[in-house]
């Protein structure tokens, strides 16, 4: 019985998982920004943050300080935020960790965004860092490839050396 469960339950991951691209481009953003976020060993250990939920807070704190920088007053009384498609992802040599696609906001560049983007998210981490790990703190460039499908490549894991989700939290697919 069991052996019918898993099968039927791997067949079910592998339908949702050749379904997900096909919700990302029906689902309304167009990503042009790819972004790796890296919290600090010494953040996590003042913090005792080593598990998914630690992170979505911590996405949470810093995507809603973006948002009211880029939107401003829209942020908060009309809800505007920068549309985005969060995941996490866990390995055995980094940990948990965040990897994100968004679009450049209409009142901004690609590169003033990112500028934004690693600002404020080096002002969360700056009194964990070590200044040895600072440049694998934060990661971002314009989309060239299919950074969104490398992204979500671990979604559907729950078991062995890479873990991975979709931060249904921190993701916003409309406004």
């Amino acid at each position: 019985m069991s052996t019918v469960l898993s099968e039927a339950k791997l067949k079910n991951r592998q339908k949702l998982k050749a379904e997900m691209p096909k919700w990302f481009s029906e689902c309304g953003i167009k990503p042009t920004i790819g972004v790796c976020l890296h919290t600090p060993h010494r953040m996590r250990a003042v913090q005792k943050g080593y598990d998914d939920i630690w992170l979505e807070r911590i996405n949470s704190v810093y995507l809603n300080q973006l948002d009211r920088r880029i939107f401003k007053a829209a942020h908060r009384n009309r809800n505007v935020r920068l549309k985005r498609l969060v995941f996490l992802e866990h390995t055995d040599s980094v940990g948990w960790h965040t990897h994100f696609v968004c679009e450049t906001p209409e009142n901004m560049t690609t590169e003033d965004t990112i500028t934004l983007m690693e600002k404020l998210w080096l002002k969360q981490c700056r009194q964990y860092q070590a200044y040895d790990f600072i440049d694998r703190l934060f990661w971002a460039e314009k989309i060239q490839a299919n950074y969104l499908a490398y992204s979500a490549k671990h979604i559907f894991n729950e078991h062995g050396s890479v873990i991975g989700k979709l931060d249904i939290r921190n993701t916003v697919i409309g406004n």
